[in-house]
């Protein structure tokens, strides 16, 4: 597919035009491109691209909002006008509780269905209960759990633990178990595929690695204590962020918000006992602190604030130095 056809969708998406967006997207299938290209190969580099531009404070997120609906509306079509046959077998695909990032999950079923699949969407923050009870319904030969944002972690391994314990096989996929699906495997995972495209390759493969490992432990107590002392911490650290009115609208526009995020990535990493999810977490935070308001001292403000209020919590300070190193120097 050439540059042509993404540079004219993506502007279609900044124009909020979704006719011409579901337009672009059948013209390419009328000419004969796989539907699963165009998802892959149109749709998804367009979405980052409209990611960059939330993030850079160029789009608000009542736009990005926008658009994203409008993608809704282009997956739709494209499935529509290429159903697939289901002939593969059967997948179970869901979000965890508290994870609304459901489109990344949507594309992904898609593409599936496109290579053979039967795919029953739970949509987004399903609990594990959901799981399970489609599990028993359906008889499907994997369920698939999505996590785009690594503070979803412990409700995905809730998901994990009982898709497993009720004799279901796991594919835990999308950005927030890491780029390499590193997480999703320290949480019991039977597979991991970071992109809709590998999802169809494990299934192809069939590469399941069910009893070669246990379940890691989780943060224990540490992780329970940063749950019950969350709204202290952060209300200490949102008292350290300036406030930026312009972005009071947006989900992280607040210091509340900002300072909230922050803890709950924390309590993440310790979960996984991997200080890695909470580097990642502050390199992202500061990326889009800076762009939004110029200022690269806020998160520094916040690791000082939550290193003295956890001076007793070793792992959590494990977490807060390796999310200072990571931050760009001043």
């Amino acid at each position: 597919m050439d540059g042509t056809a993404g540079a004219e969708f993506f502007a279609a998406l900044a124009d909020l035009d979704g006719s011409r967006a579901v337009g672009i997207a059948l013209g390419l299938l009328e000419a004969g491109v796989p539907a699963s290209v165009v998802l892959l190969d149109l749709v998804v580099p367009a979405l980052r691209r409209a990611g960059l531009r939330w993030q850079d404070g160029t789009w608000s997120t009542a736009r990005v909002h926008a658009a994203t609906c409008l993608v809704e509306e282009v997956v739709g079509a494209v499935g529509e006008r290429s159903p697939g046959d289901g002939s593969r077998g059967r997948v179970v695909l869901g979000c965890p509780a508290g994870e609304w990032h459901a489109l990344p999950a949507m594309i992904a079923a898609e593409v599936l269905r496109q290579h053979g699949w039967r795919v029953g969407f739970l949509g987004p923050s399903a609990p594990a209960a959901g799981f399970v009870a489609r599990l028993h319904d359906e008889d499907p030969d994997v369920v698939a759990v999505s996590c785009t944002a690594a503070v979803h972690l412990p409700e995905a391994h809730r998901v994990i633990t009982a898709v497993r314990r009720a004799g279901g096989r796991v594919l835990a996929g999308g950005a927030g178990f890491g780029a390499d699906g590193r997480w999703g495997r320290r949480l019991g995972a039977d597979a991991v595929a970071a992109t809709a495209a590998d999802a169809v390759a494990v299934l192809a493969a069939g590469r399941w690695e069910r009893g070669t490992r246990a379940v890691t432990d989780t943060g224990g107590v540490e992780h329970a204590c940063l749950r019950q002392r969350r709204t202290a911490l952060v209300g200490r650290v949102a008292a350290v962020l300036p406030a930026d009115p312009a972005r009071a609208a947006d989900p992280l526009g607040s210091p509340a918000a900002t300072a909230a995020h922050l803890v709950d990535v924390l309590g993440a990493a310790v979960y996984v006992r991997d200080p890695e999810v909470f580097a990642e977490g502050v390199r992202w935070l500061d990326a889009l602190l800076e762009g939004r308001t110029g200022s690269r001292d806020g998160v520094r403000d916040v690791l000082g604030a939550l290193a003295a209020d956890l001076h007793d919590f070793p792992t959590a300070q494990h977490c807060l130095a390796r999310g200072r190193a990571r931050l760009t120097p001043l």
